[in-house]
């Protein structure tokens, strides 16, 4: 009966967080369609230069001839991989926005599995429950910028190894970190 109970459980759990996603997603794709305004154009900009020009340099009466050095450029390069495969629309953008957010709801459930124990899963689930809920990252998510999509996948990304080998990180592991 134990062995029964625990695979309700954990089918409660998948199904709250698969739920989660769903209802997370509710709100991205009513503002799918909106045109993307302000700093968002530079990325976009940025992005399709490197696809056409290998090279984030671009010229457009808001943004002046310019190399896109202002941020990072990794969110660039995976925007700019983003409208090859997808094309330059800012639905293929956004797409790139909304994976980023998904994957890090499945980093917040496993930072909170290493800090509660691998069998304290509701927690876990509950955590991703809210950061799914919370406006900033479904704003954000939409919102073409480093800050709520890949910054935070990567923060996530090296907080959940950082928690799991913190007390035996091998030097291979460290300079992984």
């Amino acid at each position: 009966k134990k062995l029964g109970e625990k695979r309700v459980a954990a089918s409660t759990l998948k199904l709250l967080i698969i739920v989660s996603i769903l209802l997370y997603l509710i709100f991205p794709i009513m503002s799918w369609n909106k045109l993307l305004a302000d700093f968002e154009v530079g990325f976009q900009y940025a992005a399709n230069a490197l696809n056409s020009k290998g090279a984030m340099i671009f010229v457009n009466e808001s943004y002046w001839n310019t190399f896109f050095t202002i941020h990072p450029p990794l969110y660039v390069y995976c925007l700019a991989a983003t409208f090859k495969v997808l094309g330059p629309t800012a639905q293929a953008a956004r797409l790139f926005g909304l994976t980023c957010v998904i994957i890090t709801t499945f980093l917040v459930y496993a930072i909170f599995k290493e800090i509660f124990g691998k069998d304290k899963k509701v927690p876990a689930a509950l955590a991703s429950l809210f950061y799914l809920s919370n406006p900033l990252v479904i704003q954000g998510s939409l919102f073409l910028d480093i800050d709520n999509t890949i910054l935070t996948m990567l923060l996530m990304l090296f907080t959940f190894f950082y928690l799991k080998w913190q007390e035996k990180a091998s030097l291979k592991q460290l300079i992984f970190l």
